[in-house]
């Protein structure tokens, strides 16, 4: 069992245990900086364990995507957000399917000063070698973030978006992806998540002005 830790004074830490009693460190400081101080999003892909670590200010520098196959020693496959730097790289998600490793790198939130360019989504099948899959923000760059879900073999990606509306994504290969619903917007919502429920699904989106909002699709 594998948890990865912020540590604003060392740099971020991953710990790890295999009773939940006796815990061991398996990464610290952030790897090879200790300004990576966020380690989170793992997912495991064909027997490598991967971690985002990222700064908490990220002016100037973009995510960094680490992997390790035994959990003590470490690899950079990911840095700098792909060299597109902090403002457009600032943190990220992970997802594996269908065989392949997703990405999606978040931009810095509008609210702070900086034009969105759109997140950006990408696709590897080995963890090192990456190609973007559609456009930044798939074509909207007030699409500055976004999470990564698979519910029952569809692949879904739901955004922020402050001007437009949040919006949800799917997708059956990967590839091509459909809009498959536009939440009222907001430039006060903070974060979404999509849920499996029954035999449906539920979107449920944190706003600081109007609540807490469910969405249910299906019977």
């Amino acid at each position: 069992y594998y948890v990865g830790i912020i540590n604003n004074a060392r740099g971020g830490e991953v710990w790890r245990t295999k009773d939940g009693r006796q815990c061991e460190r398996s990464l610290t400081a952030g790897f090879d900086d200790s300004q990576n101080v966020v380690l989170c999003s793992l997912v495991i892909h064909k027997n490598h364990l991967y971690f985002m670590a990222s700064q908490t200010s990220a002016e100037d520098k973009g995510v960094d995507i680490l992997r390790t196959v035994d959990g003590k020693n470490w690899e950079k496959v990911v840095d700098d957000g792909f060299g597109i730097g902090g403002n457009q790289a600032v943190r990220a998600a992970l997802q594996a399917y269908q065989g392949a490793l997703y990405l999606v790198t978040w931009n810095d939130d509008p609210r702070q000063g900086i034009p969105s360019t759109g997140f950006r989504l990408w696709k590897s099948m080995d963890g090192e070698f990456w190609q973007q899959v559609g456009e930044a923000g798939f074509g909207n760059p007030n699409n500055f973030k976004g999470a990564l879900y698979v519910i029952r073999g569809v692949f879904y990606l739901v955004t922020l978006n402050l001007y437009d509306g949040n919006e949800i994504w799917r997708s059956t290969d990967g590839e091509n992806w459909d809009l498959f619903f536009t939440a009222p917007a907001s430039v006060t919502s903070y974060g979404a998540g999509l849920y499996e429920v029954a035999d449906g699904l539920e979107y449920l989106e944190h706003d600081l002005s109007r609540g807490i909002q469910i969405w249910r699709y299906g019977p």
